[in-house]
């Protein structure tokens, strides 16, 4: 099998891929994989990051963080700069071409190279990923609303936030919204209920 290595120069960095293995999102033919490296200057860590196209969507499967030999340790502020969601859009809509013909045979793209092509790009990579994300459904609101009650007398915000992996921001519209679904009592501030 033949393969074309290509490779998108990025700040600090590159991302590489097999320029022939693509495939459809959308109106758009991205790579089936594509390896990000940030090969880590001046002692800093390295990172090194997988993204696969699964079920039509561009999606994060793999990051990587090491210190290097002779370089400093790996930090939460290193973890901290690791924004996944932005960079997989933007890294992804970068080496997307357009689709502007398809008639179930053959597909015939283009590559444009000016920011608002771009800037599709990227909507359509964005839009293809958020209809791939988990809704909130009623089952999710019930077991926030019993992991809230379980934990009622300490720190059911948290306790919701861990049981569920999702971020105490996340675990708050949960809560918010188990309310409004009836699975919770309103409260008063200062009085706990569940």
């Amino acid at each position: 099998m033949v393969t074309v290595r290509g490779r998108l120069q990025l700040p600090h960095g590159y991302a590489e891929y097999d320029d022939l293995d693509r495939v459809r999102v959308d109106n758009r033919l991205v790579p089936r994989a594509i390896d990000v490296t940030y090969p880590g200057v001046g002692g800093q860590p390295e990172l090194t990051m997988r993204i696969e196209v699964r079920d039509g969507q561009p999606q994060c499967v793999e990051v990587r963080v090491r210190a290097l030999d002779g370089g400093r340790e790996v930090r939460a502020s290193d973890m901290r700069a690791v924004r996944i969601e932005d960079w997989v859009e933007l890294i992804v809509g970068s080496v997307a071409d357009e689709v502007v013909a398809d008639d179930g045979e053959t597909v015939t793209t283009v590559v444009r190279l000016d920011k608002r092509a771009y800037r599709d790009a990227v909507e359509t990579i964005r839009s293809a990923r958020k209809r791939g994300r988990a809704r909130v459904n009623d089952d999710v609101l019930r077991q926030a609303a019993e992991i809230y009650r379980d934990n009622v007398l300490g720190a059911p915000l948290h306790a919701i936030a861990s049981a569920m992996g999702v971020s105490h921001r996340t675990a708050a519209r949960y809560i918010q919204r188990a309310r409004e679904a009836g699975y919770l009592p309103e409260t008063t501030p200062g009085v706990r209920r569940a």
